[in-house]
Formats: C-alpha cells, sequence, structure tokens
C-alpha cells in the first residue's frame, strides 16, 4: 500500500495515501483551513519546497517546519538508492557568454534555493542567474560590468 513519511525532526508519522486524499484541506486566501473530527486548525505563511520536500507553516502562533516523503521516495530509500550519490555543488558558472549587470549577494549571505545570485546580459537580453541550493555564499568572482565567458566560476559557495 502506498505510503507517506511525514518527519518533523523528532519523530516520524507515517499515512496511508487512502488517509491523505481524505483530509479536509481547503484554501483560505493565502492560508489553509483543516478540518478533522475533532479539531479545526488554520494555517498561516505556508510555504512549500517541492524540491526538498521541505513545508513549514504557523499554526497557533508557533512555527513548524516538517519534510514529506512520497511513496515514490520511500521505496527509492528501501532500495538503498537515495541521494546520498547526489552531487554537491560547490560552484554557479557562467552558462553563456555576457556581461555582468548586477550581483544580488555577497560573500557571508544565506541563499535559498531559487534565489536570484547575478544577472547577466546575454544577446541583449537579461538572464537571473539563481541559486540551485540552499546554502551560504563562500565568494563571489565577479564584479558588476566584467565581461564572462561561458563556463566562468560567478559564486563560490561554502562547503562542509
Amino acid at each position: 500500500m502506498e505510503e507517506y513519511t511525514i518527519d518533523n525532526g523528532l519523530e516520524q508519522y507515517h499515512a496511508q495515501a487512502t488517509e491523505v486524499k481524505m483530509l479536509d484541506l481547503v484554501s483560505v486566501g493565502k492560508a489553509w483551513h483543516l478540518l478533522t473530527e475533532t479539531h479545526s486548525l488554520l494555517f498561516t505563511d505556508v510555504a512549500v519546497d517541492l524540491l526538498s520536500k521541505k513545508v513549514s507553516f504557523v499554526c497557533n502562533g508557533q512555527t513548524h517546519c516538517f519534510y514529506i516523503t512520497d511513496p515514490i521516495s520511500n521505496q527509492i530509500a528501501k532500495l538503498g538508492l537515495g541521494q546520498s550519490d547526489s552531487k554537491i555543488i560547490e560552484n554557479i558558472h557562467a552558462p553563456m557568454p555576457g556581461l555582468v549587470l548586477k550581483i544580488l549577494v555577497q560573500p557571508g549571505e544565506s541563499v535559498e534555493i531559487n534565489q536570484p545570485l547575478i544577472v547577466l546580459q546575454a544577446m541583449k537580453m537579461e538572464n537571473l542567474i539563481q541559486s540551485p541550493i540552499s546554502g551560504v555564499i563562500e565568494s563571489v568572482h565577479v564584479v558588476e560590468g566584467q565581461t564572462v565567458e561561458k563556463r566562468e566560476i560567478l559564486v563560490h559557495y561554502q562547503t562542509a
């Protein structure tokens, strides 16, 4: 049977797909309202990161964060094919030759996935270079107004 895993860092809850489908979750503007047999909960400031499967929200004045693992990801983990084989990203390279118009980050700054890092002009078009990972910027290798070649390092992340 398909099973979802919900992990808040302290405990895990396993839910069958049929249980998840039966949740009465209603969108109320920018908030979500969850109705159960015994409770009525309002969630605000809901943020979902589909790549990391992280969900965060505020309920009753407290911020909560958890990770949801879907049935396919559970099966991949059971087979030992998890993310341990994933490549660690240390540098962001210029995807094409161009002119650095704007640098949006600085060394020591924490960035999130998809956060804009640099605006690069190429062929009269502005291209937004975004972070593919959450991390901390160790160094920026370019300056505004600099011409860069394809694959030139733009930003370097701190590594563990």
